[in-house]
């Protein structure tokens, strides 16, 4: 498919832009921000705006739905979002000429078979009218995702090379970075059985649930050696996306009994531990991740901060904080919205802890007006400059 004239013309424009800004002092300085630094605790609050579907549908005119399919879309789409948030809100992400393939949240799950549902405003979700794992013995007929001969797969690679012939035909000095396994096995391993069923097994058939676990384990090292070969290059560090680890879904007992072993395989798969993702509440479950030393773990709004702090102290791990996307900006008062980034602040400099960061959570539409929502997350920003202070 040949680009139009019009295409090219946008895509030249939001590159330069994004080249220019790139090469900024206020670019430099936000690069510094993150940067790690032996015996300074780093980043020191630096934060982030995630700019979430239905926002950015709303703020763009965006589909959703074609976004993901469309290549030309993607990149207009991605270098808008950098651009937006750089100049518009001012947060402390840097700009990168690094434009990341991200197919979704469900992209794990579709490479089992998973149906993934688009929406025009909304996020990619999948399908849950009938889990793939009904009986016990349906797990004996699950093939572990082949990296060429899936369907999921086939779009994936499809839109990467798309997107890579035309970053290369318009701004070589750009790249495109191939999507990497980030979905925890507790997390497919729900996605196949159910929640709710899955945590009965717990209690029914405990075997079942290891075999479920070492297969789901399996099927990502079987992925990501078949995704070393493909790139060429080895993916060093391993993430766990794991949203469904949370407290009271799982207890203690059972997370450091279901869960906890297999993800000690894949760090040590992987060699290095980035990343522990959980929008649960993970208070209680803190004393277990600790032993995967990751480098990065989030502290959600339902995860008590202090708590975290002090676990994590004289560790490598920096907390990256997300706060309580409707109760401390979009719905909060401005006065509440600095006092809590005021407490977060207070909270992480009293702890001796290698850093600390903040991420605004995943940003929805939700007032009428686009400037209501602007003036809520540009306060947010404010609040958290303010707060160093």
């Amino acid at each position: 498919m040949e680009l139009s004239a019009t295409e090219i013309d946008e895509l030249k424009t939001l590159f330069e832009k994004t080249r220019e800004a790139y090469d900024s002092e206020h670019n430099l300085a936000n690069i510094t921000k993150w940067e790690r630094k032996n015996g300074e605790r780093s980043p020191d609050g630096a934060f982030h705006i995630f700019l979430g579907a239905s926002y950015i549908s709303n703020a763009l005119g965006v589909n959703m739905h074609d976004y993901y399919f469309d290549p030309v879309l993607y990149l207009v789409t991605n270098l808008r979002v950098n651009l937006m948030r750089y100049e518009k809100f001012k947060d402390d992400t840097p700009l990168s000429k690094t434009i990341p393939w991200n197919p979704g949240v469900t992209m794990e799950t579709s490479l089992f078979g998973i149906k993934t549902i688009y929406q025009p405003d909304k996020e990619a979700w999948e399908s849950h009218e009938n889990y793939l794992i009904q009986n016990y013995s349906d797990l004996a007929s699950l093939q572990m995702p082949d990296f060429y001969n899936n369907e999921a797969m086939r779009y994936i690679q499809s839109m990467y090379q798309r997107l890579c012939e035309i970053t290369d035909k318009i701004a070589p000095d750009f790249s495109i970075s191939f999507p990497r396994w980030r979905r925890s096995p507790f997390g497919n391993a729900c996605s196949l059985r159910g929640m709710q069923q899955l945590c009965t097994d717990f209690y029914d058939n405990p075997d079942f649930v290891h075999d479920l676990m070492s297969f789901v384990t399996d099927s990502r090292i079987k992925w990501e050696d078949s995704c070393t070969k493909f790139l060429g290059q080895t993916c060093n560090a391993c993430t766990l996306a794991n949203d469904e680890v949370n407290c009271p879904v799982v207890s203690p007992q059972q997370y450091a009994q279901f869960i906890l072993p297999y993800e000690k395989r894949l760090i040590q798969y992987y060699g290095e531990f980035e990343y522990f993702h959980s929008c649960g509440n993970l208070t209680a479950l803190i004393p277990h991740i600790k032993t995967l030393e990751p480098n990065l773990f989030q502290v959600s709004p339902w995860t008590d901060p202090e708590v975290a702090c002090a676990a994590f102290s004289n560790t490598k791990t920096v907390l990256d904080i997300w706060v309580n996307v409707s109760g401390d900006i979009m719905h909060a008062s401005p006065d509440h919205t600095i006092q809590t980034m005021k407490r977060y602040y207070e909270i992480c400099r009293k702890a001796d802890i290698a850093g600390f960061q903040f991420n605004s959570g995943n940003l929805q539409r939700m007032a009428q007006s686009l400037d209501v929502d602007d003036k809520k997350i540009s306060h947010w920003a404010q609040a958290c400059r303010l707060a160093k202070n």
